[in-house]
């Protein structure tokens, strides 16, 4: 199993075996080649820079295609968020921690059909909803924004198995729809 993520306090893209079970050299060979160097004193590949979401999907994909598990996150670091930051003006829609989770899914759904995304709100058990959207025919993508929380997504294939998951760092619908349609453009560019 690996953990592909950003290190916000070393400012490095991570690749993290979970034991030396999963280091082997066609492993080794495929981190390597995507940049990384191997660090002994945090037992990870590192590559200095700025978050890049497609290289953490590329690795990902990558290293999934070899027959691992993987865990990949976006980084972060504590900020503010617009729902904290607006808790005291006027109530917005988008912040509302009232808002249910229906309400919160169907908004995303009209946000992403709006900028060209096909995408339908779902019902996943219960009284839990989200976005849905089929970028294959094995493969969707879910948004699901809990309410009093910030926006999570997860990638799943073959009838339910989680592939990917993360999350926005804005409790915003547009910002959030603008980055998922951003984020399924870099997995279309490395599919």
């Amino acid at each position: 199993m690996y953990l592909v993520t950003y290190d916000t306090g070393i400012r490095t893209l991570v690749v993290a075996p979970e034991s030396d079970f999963d280091l082997n050299a066609e492993t080794t060979a495929l981190v390597e080649g995507n940049g990384f160097t191997w660090r002994s004193d945090i037992e990870a590949f590192t590559r200095p820079g700025e978050q890049d979401l497609k290289q953490i999907a590329s690795t990902t994909l990558q290293l999934l295609q070899l027959g691992h598990t993987v865990i990949a996150a976006q980084g972060h670091q504590y900020k503010p968020t617009k729902r904290t930051e607006r808790a005291a003006a006027a109530p917005d829609a988008s912040t509302d921690p009232e808002r249910s989770e229906r309400q919160a899914a169907e908004a995303m759904t009209r946000h992403l059909v709006a900028l060209g995304v096909s995408a339908e709100t779902v019902n996943t058990g219960s009284n839990c909803w989200a976005t849905s959207i089929t970028l294959t025919p094995t493969t969707h993508l879910e948004l699901a924004d809990a309410p009093g929380e910030l926006w999570s997504w997860c990638l799943y294939q073959h009838g339910g198995d989680q592939v990917l998951c993360g999350h926005w760092d804005s409790a915003d619908d547009h910002t959030v729809a603008s980055k998922t349609q951003a984020l399924i453009h870099a997995m279309g560019s490395i599919a």
